[in-house]
């Protein structure tokens, strides 16, 4: 699900839709990924049924190929074959290039055409998709009212026995000729940094114990060009490369696979 979130942000970002005037813009993208990874404020098949939705929606975004080739990366990388790495990285380069040329052709048709419009023009697959959409959340509503009767709700945080997990984003993270398979894990997966200990050492972090007798990196937070600090967090661990803002990963390179 990752995946459709961070290539649909990449690939159009002028997509996103603009408030009216003298209305405040409200951003339901990050509205919705802080309710999905605070554990236990939704039910859980109330965040699988709207990751489902999202995904659903998300993925008619994302060329094919691209993510095709996203997965020979992946799997390169897992192998640590740098040389096939290498050629894959120059054929998606020229993949999203010719996407980029697309999109500009795209922009012609956004400016020359109302959104109400396209939706018009496109009107039997938008609604083929709106009740495809309404269909899959009907029965994921009544699958999870009906299993809160004659027991206990379940309480949210749960875990349900129909819950696939969530994809995570990966990226190719090099400095100095080496590099890894950094994965930027969600909710509780993420909780767990001793499965990725190799990965943080390779950034500068060590893991240690809190007070608490729970996981924690070392440094806790990272200091910015600007003398601001934020979490050393794994989301902000990568956004601190992509934006070269922080000295201690000065560097190091970061390209999303999936």
């Amino acid at each position: 699900m990752e995946k459709y979130r961070m290539a649909n942000q990449q690939t159009a970002p002028e997509a996103q839709a603009k408030a009216p005037e003298g209305e405040a813009k409200v951003n339901f993208k990050k509205d919705y990924e802080e309710a999905i990874t605070s554990v236990g404020l939704y039910h859980p098949a109330a965040t699988n049924t709207g990751e489902r939705v999202l995904n659903r929606l998300l993925k008619g975004t994302v060329i094919s190929s691209l993510a095709e080739i996203n997965k020979q990366i992946a799997e390169a990388a897992a192998k640590n074959e740098e040389e096939l790495m290498e050629k894959l990285f120059a054929e998606r380069k020229k993949l999203k290039d010719a996407q980029s040329e697309n999109l500009k052709s795209l922009s012609t048709i956004r400016k020359a055409t109302p959104f109400d419009q396209i939706l018009i023009a496109y009107k039997p697959e938008i609604e083929a998709l709106a009740y495809e959409l309404a269909l899959d959340v009907l029965k994921s509503t009544h699958l999870a009212i009906n299993a809160t009767k004659g027991g206990k709700p379940a309480k949210a945080g749960s875990k349900p026995e129909d819950k696939a997990p969530r994809e995570a984003a990966q990226y190719v993270i090099k400095k100095g000729g080496e590099s890894i398979v950094f994965t930027k894990r969600l909710g509780r997966g993420g909780a767990n940094l001793k499965q990725d200990e190799a990965e943080f050492a390779f950034l500068g972090f060590k893991i240690v114990m809190n007070e608490d007798n729970k996981e924690v990196l070392e440094p806790a937070t990272i200091e910015l060009t600007n003398e601001k600090n934020v979490p050393a967090t794994r989301a902000n661990i990568i956004d601190c490369i992509e934006n070269q803002n922080a000295k201690m990963l000065e560097g190091y390179t970061a390209d999303l696979i999936k």
